[in-house]
């Protein structure tokens, strides 16, 4: 029994690996040196028998459970995040191959509508006349102007006319491009919510969209350069009015303002340069115009931008709506009218 208990004893992992004396050494900490006693592990019973010694089968030997099991808990646990996210990419990779494309679904919901619009594009153009006899007839045979440069510079800066209307092109997509990319800046600055800026924005290009339709056949009868001259300090009014009278309200009717000034001029800018240009140049000059006027977009961006940046939304607001007052005042002073007839009628 007692031989029985004493190989039972003896077999233990701790004892085979000498942690039991070390685990009782540990729980009761001595102070002092401390010298160990060499006589007791010669003291130590021996595995004797009568019948010899026997042989022992072989036994892994194994760290004890608390500290085997949480060391391999913490491998387990830092392989975890990485298992995981096998495991969801390995299921998004099997997810995708069953998704279906929804182009049809598009095609279906749209029922055709931008191919319906393109093939009526491309069925009214087969319809339209090309106008280079009228070009002839009116021109009455006159030479084009070789030299684009030629063209291009008396378009812009010696003829009074074309060259004027030119600046005012410019100046008014100045102010125009001020209005789309700092107003909106500007009333949310003054805590306006994408609702009210957004019913601010959409106010200007609406009445300029739909004035356009009276200001054009309006300028066929009374003139070209009164519409564009008060279309001009009507602008300039308007802009300088966001600042002068903010409010939502105000800005409402200042946005009418400034849509009805842009709808005088725009129309009837182009209306100039086609009545001044020479037939046989007209396209170009046209060309040439655009030019000046799509380049204030962004002039009036970059302009506004920095002197916003460098003084503030209202600084930057009234320098452009004095650019485009002083525009009007060049265009009445500098500008020939292009229908004198009209403008005799009016008087």
């Amino acid at each position: 029994m007692d031989g029985g208990l004493a190989r039972t004893a003896g077999d233990h992992p701790r004892a085979l690996l000498g942690l039991g004396r070390v685990c009782e050494r540990a729980a009761r900490p001595e102070s002092g040196p401390r010298l160990v006693d060499h006589s007791q592990y010669e003291n130590r019973p021996r595995r004797t028998s009568a019948e010899g010694v026997r042989a022992r089968p072989e036994r892994s030997i194994r760290l004890p459970g608390c500290i085997g099991s949480c060391r391999g808990c913490r491998i387990r646990c830092r392989e975890l995040p990485y298992l995981l996210a096998e495991a969801l990419a390995i299921c998004g990779l099997l997810l995708s191959l069953f998704t279906h494309d929804t182009t049809g679904h598009v095609e279906l919901e749209s029922g055709g509508a931008d191919r319906a619009l393109a093939i009526c594009g491309l069925l009214l153009s087969l319809f339209t006349h090309d106008t280079t006899g009228h070009v002839e007839l009116e021109s009455g045979g006159a030479d084009r102007t070789q030299s684009l440069v030629k063209l291009a510079t008396d378009v812009s800066f010696r003829d009074r006319t074309m060259s004027s209307a030119c600046l005012a092109g410019l100046v008014n997509n100045v102010n125009d491009g001020m209005a789309w990319a700092l107003l909106p800046l500007f009333f949310t600055a003054h805590g306006l919510g994408l609702r009210e800026i957004g019913l601010l924005a959409s106010t200007y290009p609406a009445v300029w969209g739909a004035g356009q339709l009276g200001t054009g056949w309006v300028s066929d009868q009374v003139g070209r350069k009164p519409l564009i001259v008060a279309g001009m300090l009507l602008q300039s009014i308007a802009i300088a009015g966001f600042v002068i009278m903010p409010g939502f309200t105000w800005w409402i009717a200042e946005s009418v303002l400034l849509g009805a000034g842009t709808a005088f001029v725009y129309p009837t800018l182009l209306a100039v340069i086609s009545d001044a240009a020479r037939a046989p140049d007209r396209a170009t000059s046209v060309g040439v115009y655009r030019f000046w006027r799509d380049s204030g977009y962004a002039a009036g961006a970059i302009v506004a931008g920095v002197i916003a940046d460098a003084a503030g939304f209202p600084a930057a607001i009234i320098t452009v709506a004095c650019l485009t007052g002083l525009s009007g005042i060049v265009v009445a002073v500098r500008m020939r009218e292009t229908m004198p007839r009209a403008a005799q009628a009016l008087v």
